[in-house]
């Protein structure tokens, strides 16, 4: 098989993945194949053969769904896009319009501002907007009519994580252009990319915790 062949293979296998076509995905494995999940989730985590993916990979279908149902219901609720998604982008507004100072030789203001609501923005949706919302829930009987579905617990909670991060990172990119485009901050090379990208993947993953857990 040359190179080509082998990266429209691959292309075909991330694109019937990425659509839930849970046929095409079997149909592209090698009959020997061994799928590895990390982690340590009962029911989840483990090698899998090909048979056993097949099994496997619908329920893979349903934490998609279940992920795409918590951003529809975190979009629709007013108070929470408000208060977790606007309310930083409001703050960067203000405050960066108000202030044009430097806080250090060579740092504007805003450069050292949009830092500040990047962080507070992955806290708000990580850990507030969790720790409000799961207790929401359960106090209106959400979570026991759930206990009563076919959907794994696993389930919800990967659901919420998948919500955060979608979120997340939406937030952090609106963040980041309003500040490159309004308020000239300047933008990071490849390096300075990688340390943001693993250390706001580190921040958020904290906060989703902490909100679960709270």
């Amino acid at each position: 098989m040359s190179t080509e062949q082998s990266k429209q293979v691959v292309g075909d296998f991330l694109e019937a993945f990425s659509r839930g076509d849970v046929d095409a995905v079997v149909d592209g494995l090698h009959d020997d194949a061994q799928w590895w999940v990390l982690g340590s989730v009962e029911g989840l985590s483990g090698s899998y053969s090909k048979q056993q993916m097949a099994e496997l990979l619908p329920n893979f279908t349903e934490l998609y769904k279940s992920g795409a149902l918590e951003i529809k219901q975190f979009t629709r609720s007013r108070e929470s896009v408000v208060f977790t998604l606007a309310f930083p982008v409001m703050l960067l507004l203000i405050f960066g319009s108000v202030f044009d100072q430097e806080v250090a030789p060579g740092v504007p203001f805003t450069q050292y501002f949009v830092a500040g609501m990047v962080a507070a923005g992955l806290l708000v949706v990580g850990f507030q907007n969790l720790a409000i919302m799961i207790p929401i829930e359960r106090d209106r009987g959400a979570l026991k009519r759930l206990r009563g579905t076919p959907m794994p617990p696993v389930a919800y909670f990967i659901g919420k994580v998948l919500m955060v991060l979608a979120i997340g990172i939406a937030e952090t990119a609106l963040l980041l252009a309003l500040a490159f485009t309004l308020y000239d901050v300047p933008v990071p090379g490849p390096a300075e990319w990688v340390t943001f990208a693993w250390v706001a993947l580190l921040g958020i993953t904290a906060c989703t915790l902490c909100g679960v857990a709270f």
